[in-house]
Parts: C-alpha cells; sequence; structure tokens
C-alpha cells in the first residue's frame, strides 16, 4: 500500500499514476548509475528486458522469464526504426519484418487477402496540430501578425486535410482538448472556427501581407508532411505563400525549442494520460521557449487554477484557455489521426490502445 498526500485537489492524480508518468523503476540502480546511466540501460518491471540499443537504428529486447504475469510468448523483440514508409510496407510484405506501427492508412488498405499481412485501426489520441510561432523574443513574421494568423486559421480545410494525409481516418478538432479527454469543455462553450475563405481573404487584406514566403517545418516522411502539403495548396487559393521544409525528428524538436528561424511547425502528439492536464502545460511559461503570447500571465494564470479545480469548474477554466489560443492562433488543431498498426497474420492478440500503444506481450505466434 502506498499512501500519497497532495497538497490540492488534483483531479487527474489517478490516471497520471497509471500512465507513463507513473512508471516504476529500481531506485537502487537508478542511483549508482545515474539519469544518463540509466537511459543508456534501463531497468524496469515490464514483460521485457532490455538488451541493447543503436541510437536511430534499432532496440533489442528479450523476455522477462521472472514477469508477474508471466513470461511472454514472444521471446526476442527488434525495434527497428525505418522512416520511410515505403520501405516498412515492403519489408512487411516480405516478411522481413512482422509488425508496422503507426502504419500509414493508405498503405493499409492496399493490403489483400493475397499478402501475408493485415492491419487494424482505431480512435486515437494522436493530434495533428500547427504551432503558430508567436515567441515574444523570436523573428517570425507571424508573431506581430493576428490577422494573417486568421487568415491562415480560416483557410484550412480539415476535412480535406484528413481525407488527403490519412485516406479519412481521423476526427476533425476544434482545439487541444478532445472531447474524449477527462476536463474537456463541453461543446459550445468555446470558440471554434469553420472553414471560412471569405473570412480568410478579409482578414488577409487586413495583414498588409506582401507575398513573402512563410516557413512551415515538419517531419519528413510522416503524415504531418502530407498534411503540410495539402495546407500549401489551401493557402495558395487565398495568395498566401508557403514553404515547407522537410526535417528529421531531432531537428524539428531543436526548432520548437528555438524563438528563431521558423514561422510554423505542423507536428502531432500523443499523450499516455488522456485528460485535459496535458494541454495545460502546452500554455505554460518555459524558459527554454520563452512567452508565447501577450496573454501569457492570463494563460498561466488560468492554466494554474485548472491545475486544482474539479469537475465543470475545471472544464470552464479549461474552455476559457482554449478561447485564448483560438482567438489568438497561438495554434491550429487540425484533427486526430485513428492509430493503426500492420502485422504478420500469424500473429495472434493484437489489441490497439486509444493512445497508439500496444503490448507485445499480449501477442504470440499462432501454432
Amino acid at each position: 500500500t502506498v499512501n500519497v498526500h497532495l497538497s490540492a485537489p488534483t483531479e487527474y492524480f489517478p490516471s497520471e499514476t497509471t500512465s507513463r508518468s507513473g512508471m516504476l523503476i529500481c531506485k537502487k540502480y537508478y542511483e549508482e548509475v545515474g539519469s544518463e546511466g540509466y537511459q543508456e540501460h534501463p531497468i524496469g518491471c515490464g514483460a521485457y528486458k532490455f538488451v541493447s540499443r543503436v541510437s536511430g537504428q534499432e532496440i533489442v529486447l528479450e523476455a522477462n522469464e521472472n514477469y508477474f504475469l508471466g513470461e511472454p510468448a514472444i521471446k526476442n523483440a527488434i525495434i527497428r526504426v525505418m522512416a520511410n514508409v515505403s520501405t516498412s510496407f515492403i519489408s512487411l510484405k516480405s516478411g522481413d519484418v512482422d509488425v508496422v506501427n503507426l502504419a500509414d492508412i493508405a498503405s493499409c488498405k492496399q493490403l489483400t487477402d493475397a499478402d501475408i499481412a493485415t492491419y487494424m485501426t482505431n480512435p486515437s489520441t494522436n493530434r495533428v496540430y500547427i504551432t503558430m510561432n508567436t515567441r515574444l523574443n523570436g523573428d517570425s513574421m507571424l508573431k506581430d501578425n493576428l490577422n494573417l494568423r486568421r487568415a491562415i486559421q480560416y483557410a484550412i480545410d480539415k476535412e480535406e486535410c484528413i481525407l488527403g494525409s490519412v485516406a479519412g481516418a481521423g476526427t476533425v478538432l476544434d482545439c487541444s482538448a478532445p472531447y474524449f479527454f477527462n476536463g474537456a469543455p463541453d461543446p459550445g462553450s468555446f470558440l471554434t472556427i469553420e472553414w471560412d475563405l471569405d473570412k480568410a481573404e478579409e482578414y488577409l487584406a487586413a495583414a498588409n501581407y506582401n507575398g513573402e514566403p512563410i516557413q512551415m517545418f515538419c517531419n519528413s516522411g510522416t503524415v504531418e508532411e502530407k498534411c503540410a502539403q495539402i495546407i500549401q495548396g489551401q493557402l495558395l487559393n487565398i495568395g498566401i505563400n508557403m514553404e515547407i521544409n522537410s526535417v528529421d525528428a531531432g531537428t524539428l524538436s531543436a526548432l520548437d525549442a528555438s524563438p528563431s528561424g521558423w514561422d510554423m511547425l505542423i507536428s502531432s502528439t500523443t499523450g499516455s494520460l488522456n485528460d485535459v492536464s496535458t494541454l495545460n502545460s502546452f500554455y505554460m511559461y518555459k524558459e527554454s521557449k520563452g512567452p508565447i503570447s501577450e496573454r501569457m500571465d492570463e494563460l498561466q494564470s488560468l492554466s494554474e487554477q485548472a491545475n486544482v479545480a474539479s469537475g465543470q469548474e475545471r472544464k470552464d477554466l479549461i474552455a476559457q484557455i482554449v478561447n485564448i489560443a483560438n482567438e489568438e492562433v497561438l495554434d491550429i488543431y487540425i484533427f486526430c489521426k485513428d492509430s493503426s498498426i500492420a502485422f504478420n497474420k500469424d500473429l495472434e492478440g493484437m489489441v490497439l490502445n486509444t493512445n497508439g500503444t500496444w503490448r507485445i506481450e499480449d501477442w504470440s505466434w499462432k501454432e
């Protein structure tokens, strides 16, 4: 029994302790090797033991014979990094790999009965969104041009983005808190933005935009890159010139932590905690990023209040945060994409959770 005494009410605490945030680790080992040593060779209490890792290439695991729920049926697992969608599916169809995680929906739908693989999808918390560079210490052309940000906001047809980037396997998002999150604001309690080209053109006319390229960055070879290409065409329809810069995940992360060098980032996020507390952190001041808006103090205060509120009061506070984010166009949430996994037909026990996770210990090979 573990007794936890909180300094204030925290509605998301039970969920957080059963997510990755509440993961148990070996205290003695951690104290021996430190943070870096633990990252190099982690020890947990799961069904698999860490064997080795080649950064950016693969992780090797082996079954934990002392796992408290019993030793897994799959004895060895190699997790490989394959950035190219086509390469991963060729490897799956040839039998070189057995599972493709975050599988491209369009590629999945091309699998036939003759192939050795199949796939499954499930609604997920994986959110595709655009971050606008409104950092007060940054050099983005969008920072001081709310009309231009709003023109972009109204010009994006989210349904077309879903159809073109994930073959329709997604749900339109009006804010950073999906409706199925614990504490999500009630429908109609916050500002929503509908696709409206007339409004987009009105805001663009008031923006004094001279056609200078807006720099959009994305992770290459991803759904987000496809979505960026669709948005590029949508913005061009009203006269906005957007250039796409496809980079690796590390570069994209470094840009997000920097106030300069970019105008927009398109990325995705999946939280293991399906609670609105995850969005609070987006709008709280971070030393690494600096203030994101002139309304930072207001956002900070609302986030702090929401962290100790519960029930309808919490929902109302989150609705106020969402209103500011949508009014100021700090970001544009586009859609939740369905999670997907493609796998060898001889694998049994496949289960795909709403946060896109799966458990190798549930799998087994057909007899």
